[in-house]
Parts: structure tokens; C-alpha cells; sequence
């Protein structure tokens, strides 16, 4: 932490004082006192026109790290759904997870408002396998639930979330929260559901989980551990120099959802872009790590549980565009990889073609693709996998006002033909779509 008292001259600290001291413990004065009102801040900034160039960044940094404590105030999941949240109102989609609970009700989540400091998280479910979805079910925004946020007109955003169902048959609903887009800093909330096949699913409070963000699901080893995926990369590090050591691409652990705990990261050299990363096990133990960078796709090993992870480098045998993707140890054996484009050791210029690849050795080739979606701007793949064996994937396409959150469920005979042939199989079934309801209005209204 910080010493700030050991940063600045005994002036510079008089000085500070008479800045922070009145913003941060601000008091309500009477009419009759406006002129003091409009001296003490000509006073201030009279004082903040003095400050050293090193008392201004440390002063700023202070102010920083005080607002940032907004972040920390726990979010809430409604269940009473404003008219603004509604999919006729929604103008924007990201797409963020979907997940299947014990009984069979399908779960999808994903950001609306904007990729950026106004964004909060929307989710829906559906009851048919995929194939219909239910209007806004949760939402998460902190931003727009409390006046409190409004009064100080601070953006507290969520940018990230997913949902998972535990080995324990409930299910986990992540959501990260931060002032601004991110403060350096942020962190990853967990809401609990022990009925979410019902009328009126009831979320827990939240617990905050650790710094940073949370996209992939949390993947079970084959001793039980339970790993999350946590990436706090350090955008905005010069904020909270003390948590340097915690920043990287890296996993926490636990046996049953409770206590968890911190063990290793992987650091790429400076090309940082939302790693997004995951990982699966291998047959000998051996952790492979997958993560997005600004030099495209590259791998980190672990063969300690996760404890220490191999420098980053690109990988060889498969390639993406910067963006999400998904690998996953499928019940088979088999492994999985989503990505964008329909070669699998190719790089596309852009988010076109989602498609799917099967391996059955481990990474070392891959068989397909099966195409799910041959447009642009298709990106974000979330997945699970049926009971049956059959996956559940979603993504989003576009983003912006005609945005959509799309849902596939297709076999792994599927993939290995690259055609849907498997009964129960299909594409493109519409989770949201802001424009479909807004002709639906219309039509409605004729």
C-alpha cells in the first residue's frame, strides 16, 4: 500500500488537506453562506495550482482509490423487471455465458447498454432445450438501481459475467463490477440460486470473489478441485500499485464453493487484451491454458494444479482473431474448441464463421469444422453439454441496435461431419433480439 503521508512535503500534505478534506467530507451550509461557498473554491484551486507535479499525481491517485470504494458495495439481482430491460427495449447484446441446471432449465446471460461504463447484465431462461426463451428474467445494474449512483454520477459498470451450474446442482451466477469501465482494480461478484427452475428463482447476496474479472466458466479437475478463471490484467496498474503481484492471467481454487484460494498466473509481455482464458486437464495432469492477447491466440502450461504457470507464447496448432473463444473437456473425453473462421490453424481477418472443432488427441490435430454460423460480426461463444452428450453454445452477432444473442445445440458426430445431422440438433435459435421485437410490436399494433 501506498504511504502517502511519506510521498509528499509538509506543505504539499497542508495542501492536499485543503483539497481532499473538503471534496471528500463535503457539508450541507445555508443559503446565507454561498459566497464562503464560492471563496472556498477559489481557495482550492488556488492550493491545487501550487501542488508539484508528483503531489498532483498522488493526490489524484488518492481520489482515485476513495471513489473506487464504490465498487466494493455489494451489487443486487433483480427479479422485478423495469420496462427498460425488457428484450424490446435492450439496443445493444454481449454475449456472456449460458448453463444448464439439474432439471433442465437453460440459462443465458449476457451484457446490454454498451461495452463500456454504462453496461450491465440481463439474463433470461428457457424451458424447451434451446429452441424458445423468455423475456428478461435478472438483471444486474448497479448504475441504474440506486439513487445513490445518480447523485454522484459515477458509472459503476458490468462488463463481464457468466453462469455456471456446480457440482453441487446449484446454480452460479457471476457478475463483475467496477467505477468506470475499470478502475484498476474491480472485481468478481457471486450470486447463488438453489431454485432456479422455478416461477420465482431467489438469488443469495453476493460474496465478492477477487480483483478483476471473471469470463470463462470454472472448469472440476479430477480431484475434485474446482478452478475459476481470473483475469486482472493491468489496465489502470498505476491506481493500485499494491495489487501488482495479484494482476495476470490466473486461477483460484476450491473444493466445494467456499473459501478459495489465490494460486499461480501467467503474465503475457505486454499484450494484454482481455485474455479471456481457459483451460483444460490433461490425461497427465498437465494444465493447458489458452488466452487471448493483442498478438492473437497463445498457451501457458501448468503441472502443478495451477500453482506455476510456463511463460506465454503463441500457439501453433490452432489460431483465432483477437476475440473469445471456448475449449472445454467434453464428457466423451474429446476436446472442444469454438472459435471464429473454418480453419483451424488460420487466423481470420474478422469475427466471421463461428465454427466448431473436435480433438482427439489432445490439440495435437483437430477435426471439422462444423460451421454454426457462416455470417460477420459473430462472436462471444459460450458452452455446456446435455446430459445426452449433445453441447449447448451461445454468441452474439453484431452488437449494436439489431444486436442478437443466438443459441445452438449440435452433437459431436455433428462436428466431426461438419453437417447437422444428429436428431435434436439446430442453429441459430434467437435468445434476444431488439430488432425481431421490435417488428413484433409492430405487427402487433397494425
Amino acid at each position: 500500500m501506498i504511504n502517502w503521508k511519506n510521498t509528499l512535503t509538509a506543505e504539499g500534505r497542508l495542501r492536499m488537506r485543503a483539497i481532499i478534506l473538503p471534496i471528500l467530507f463535503a457539508t450541507a451550509v445555508s443559503n446565507a453562506a454561498t459566497p464562503d461557498i464560492i471563496r472556498s473554491i477559489e481557495e482550492r484551486a488556488a492550493a491545487y495550482a501550487k501542488l508539484a507535479p508528483a503531489e498532483r499525481r498522488d493526490m489524484w491517485h488518492k481520489i482515485v482509490h476513495t471513489a473506487s470504494e464504490l465498487e466494493l458495495i455489494p451489487p443486487r439481482a433483480q427479479t422485478e423487471i423495469p420496462a427498460r430491460y425488457t428484450h424490446a427495449k435492450l439496443d445493444f447484446a454481449m454475449n456472456c455465458g449460458v448453463a444448464r441446471t439439474p432439471k433442465g432449465r437453460l440459462w443465458a446471460v449476457w451484457v446490454g447498454g454498451e461495452d463500456g461504463a454504462k453496461s450491465f447484465v440481463v439474463g433470461c431462461w428457457s424451458d424447451d432445450g434451446g429452441r424458445t426463451w423468455t423475456d428478461t428474467k435478472l438483471v444486474v445494474d448497479s448504475h441504474r438501481t440506486s439513487s445513490d449512483w445518480d447523485l454522484l454520477r459515477v458509472n459503476i459498470c458490468h462488463q463481464v459475467a457468466n453462469v455456471w451450474c456446480s457440482p453441487d446442482g446449484r446454480l452460479r451466477f457471476f457478475v463483475y463490477q467496477a467505477a468506470g469501465i475499470f478502475s484498476g482494480r474491480g472485481g468478481t461478484w457471486e450470486f447463488v440460486c438453489d431454485n432456479p427452475d422455478d416461477a420465482q428463482p431467489r438469488w443469495s447476496e453476493p460474496r465478492y470473489m477477487f480483483p478483476g474479472g471473471f469470463h470463462n466458466k470454472p472448469i472440476v479437475m479430477r480431484d475434485g478441485t474446482w478452478l475459476y478463471f481470473n483475469d486482472y490484467e493491468p489496465y489502470g496498474r498505476e491506481n493500485f500499485p499494491e495489487l501488482e503481484p495479484f494482476m495476470g492471467c490466473g486461477v483460484y481454487a476450491t473444493r466445494d464453493g467456499g473459501v478459495l484460494e489465490r494460486r499461480g498466473f501467467a503474465r503475457p509481455d505486454g499484450t494484454w487484451h482481455w485474455a479471456e482464458h481457459m483451460a483444460v486437464e490433461r490425461p497427465d495432469g498437465t494444465l493447458w491454458m489458452l488466452l487471448r492477447t493483442g498478438l492473437g491466440l497463445m498457451e501457458s502450461f501448468s503441472k502443478d494444479k495451477g500453482y506455476t504457470w510456463t511463460k506465454p507464447t503463441p500457439t501453433t496448432q490452432i489460431k483465432t482473431c483477437i476475440a473469445r473463444f471456448v475449449l472445454m473437456r467434453l464428457s466423451s473425453g474429446r476436446l472442444l474448441f469454438v472459435k471464429n473462421g473454418t480453419a483451424v490453424d488460420v487466423a481470420p481477418a474478422s469475427r466471421e464463421k463461428m465454427s466448431a472443432y473436435i480433438s482427439e488427441d489432445e490439440g495435437g490435430t483437430w477435426k471439422g469444422p462444423l460451421v454454426l454460423d457462416d455470417r460477420n460480426d459473430v462472436s462471444y461463444p459460450d458452452a455446456f453439454q446435455f446430459p445426452d452428450g449433445a453441447i449447448g453454445l451461445t454468441y452474439d452477432r453484431r452488437r449494436g441496435s439489431d444486436a442478437e444473442i443466438l443459441f445452438a445445440r449440435f452433437t459431436e458426430e455433428d462436428v466431426l461431419t461438419g453437417k447437422i445431422r444428429s436428431k435434436g440438433s439446430f442453429l441459430r435459435s434467437v435468445v434476444v433480439s431488439a430488432r425481431l421485437e421490435r417488428e413484433k410490436a409492430k405487427d402487433g399494433a397494425k
